[in-house]
């Protein structure tokens, strides 16, 4: 799924190269990401090319802190995902002003998105003003009649400039029913 979203050209899509980097401040998750890529690899779903790994990282802290530093050479970013940490994580992140999340969304590219999946909604109406001070499209990502299968609470944040235009939604995002609800 990755591949086929974030290779959109058909003719680079089988040779495209994934590096997916899992973060988290417990170094334990190592270990479930070398049993997921084994999986992956068994399942044919990795290529010779593609790198799946684990390193530490802190979201309460800035980007430019030593609990980050694996994180800064993935910078700038395809796709970023926040899986059940924020809202955790929501008193320290108010008291940096949301430091990280403003510097990975500042370093998306044309194109890009973060998926951020959360227990509640209740950070939100703070995502929606961290996007728009970015210049970013930001929408809940459930279509009402999905709500019941989709994750609880799926908020997107997207770089929908497409490299080539001028400030139009990217047409392949566009095509992909990437377009926000108004």
């Amino acid at each position: 799924l990755c591949r086929s979203v974030l290779c959109t050209d058909e003719a680079t899509t089988e040779a495209c190269a994934l590096e997916v980097v899992n973060f988290d401040l417990e170094a334990g998750w190592a270990q479930c990401v070398r049993a997921v890529e084994a999986e992956m690899q068994l399942a044919s779903l990795l290529t010779s090319v593609d790198a799946l790994s684990f390193a530490t990282g802190d979201v309460t802290k800035p980007l430019g802190s030593d609990e980050n530093v694996a994180l800064r050479a993935g910078s700038p970013w395809d796709l970023v995902v926040f899986s059940y940490v924020l809202v955790e994580n929501a008193c320290q992140l108010r008291s940096s002003n949301f430091e990280l999340l403003h510097e990975l969304l500042a370093a998306l590219l044309p194109g890009a998105c973060c998926v951020i999946l959360d227990s509640c909604a209740k950070l939100h109406d703070e995502f929606r003003q961290i996007s728009a001070s970015h210049g970013l499209t930001c929408w809940d990502a459930r279509p009402k009649e999905y709500r019941s299968s989709a994750p609880r609470n799926c908020f997107v944040v997207a770089n929908t400039i497409s490299a080539e235009s001028s400030g139009e939604l990217d047409p392949q995002m566009q095509q992909q029913g990437w377009a926000p609800k108004k």
